[in-house]
């Protein structure tokens, strides 16, 4: 699969009631800047297909081409058979890029990334989580050095698509300077949730996050009252995130 055609983009994370799924569609579809939608857990369960025809009939309207990326709020997470299932229905329901955070472990992520790449959708992958008490060192559950390794398997696989948590600047720089050795500057692209209410900042995290990167935003979006400010909140990012 292509990548994005700009090098910064936001991509609208639709985790809003599914209710109100096609009007944030609708408010967003075609604003310079917004390079895609993040589809997650809630719509998959209402109906992942009906979803993706729905942001591909608005886009069309506005002669455009999102990105439609698929997260299951955590994929790559059950037994490694799975991930042929996964990866065909996603597929099926005509999704582009599929999120994947391999928790389980590394045969998990072999035979989910293998399964993705075979259905041809584009693997992100990611393992650090933008919430607190996530890994050991904040109190959590998650192996601090457990993105690095997960990393390095992707990166040896041929990924070169990975979801960095955007209010986390240390983490950023940390598993971005993994990829710059693995695959070279600038053969990456770095996915960055985490902004607004998480508390992380479009221009601080497109300065460590380097040329390539996309910020992943929902809430600021969606929770706004009307479709006009959806659309000037959608604008307004957009235009920070291509001069930052």
């Amino acid at each position: 699969m292509q990548t994005l055609n700009k090098t910064r983009s936001i991509i609208v994370a639709c985790d809003c009631p599914p209710d109100n799924f096609e009007t944030l569609i609708s408010a967003t579809a075609g604003i310079p800047g917004i390079g895609g939608y993040k589809l997650g857990i809630a719509l998959g369960l209402r109906g992942l297909e009906s979803a993706a025809r729905t942001v591909r009939e608005h886009a069309k309207k506005a002669d455009w081409s999102p990105e439609i990326i698929y997260d299951h709020q955590k994929g790559a997470c059950d037994i490694p058979d799975m991930g042929k299932v996964y990866a065909e229905e996603l597929k099926r329901a005509g999704i582009d890029t599929a999120i994947l955070f391999p928790l389980t472990g590394p045969e998990t992520q072999k035979k989910w990334i293998e399964a993705c790449f075979e259905a041809q959708l584009k693997v992100l992958v990611g393992l650090a989580m933008t919430h607190p008490k996530f890994f050991v060192s904040e109190g959590g559950y998650i192996s601090d050095e457990a993105p690095e390794i997960a990393f390095r398997l992707a990166c040896e696989m041929g990924v070169k698509n990975f979801v960095v948590p955007g209010n986390k600047i240390y983490w950023i720089t940390k598993l971005r300077a993994i990829l710059v050795k693995m695959h070279g500057e600038e053969n990456f692209v770095l996915y960055a949730p985490g902004f607004i209410e998480q508390g992380g900042n479009i221009s601080v995290c497109g300065a460590a996050a380097g040329k390539y990167w996309h910020a992943i935003v929902g809430s600021a979006i969606y929770k706004q009252s009307t479709p006009q400010e959806m659309e000037r909140v959608a604008a307004d990012l957009c235009q920070k995130i291509l001069a930052s």
